[in-house]
């Protein structure tokens, strides 16, 4: 029941998403691949230190991991948008995560542009206008998921399959 499309009113950004990752698991774990989740339940979220509902510990949970990955689809106030968005860590020079964020980024977005026939896949970086973890530099991303990612030592993606706010795009991710 979270982030309802404007344009679609059937579809629930959070509903799909639980839905599409139970797909994934039972495919990945088809092909012989170790699957942890971060979330026990539709709408379930880790806690922080504190007991609040946090994505960067969603992102630390890959500890022992060799990717993560998050399943999303994106807004735009132009219902008009639909391209793949791939969000992956800022490269801050620190060893080859960064690489591997990206490249594996990429593939997997443009699996889902052409999965999806969307127009075009957007790569993203965005850095943190601070320093999250406090280590002197202003170098930390800016998604709590991938932070939290990147401070367990796994390569993550944020995958944004298309636009809910596109109404072509919101149907074919409920078919």
């Amino acid at each position: 029941g979270v982030n309802r499309s404007p344009v679609v009113t059937s579809f629930y950004e959070g509903n799909r998403m639980w839905t599409l990752s139970q797909y994934l698991i039972s495919a990945l774990r088809a092909y012989g691949f170790e699957v942890g989740c971060t979330k026990a339940s539709m709408g379930a979220y880790p806690k922080d230190s504190k007991g609040q509902d946090s994505v960067t510990s969603r992102g630390r949970m890959g500890k022992g991991y060799d990717f993560v990955l998050s399943l999303h689809s994106n807004a735009a106030g132009d219902y008009s948008v639909e391209r793949a968005v791939s969000i992956v860590f800022v490269d801050d020079n620190c060893g080859e995560i960064d690489d591997v964020s990206y490249q594996l980024g990429y593939k997997i977005g443009m699996a889902v542009k052409n999965t999806m026939g969307l127009s075009s896949l957007q790569m993203l970086q965005r850095k943190s206008s601070g320093d999250r973890d406090g280590d002197g530099r202003v170098n930390d991303d800016y998604y709590g998921f991938l932070f939290g990612a990147h401070q367990a030592g796994v390569a993550a993606v944020l995958m944004e399959h298309g636009f809910h706010t596109h109404a072509a795009t919101a149907k074919w991710l409920l078919s």
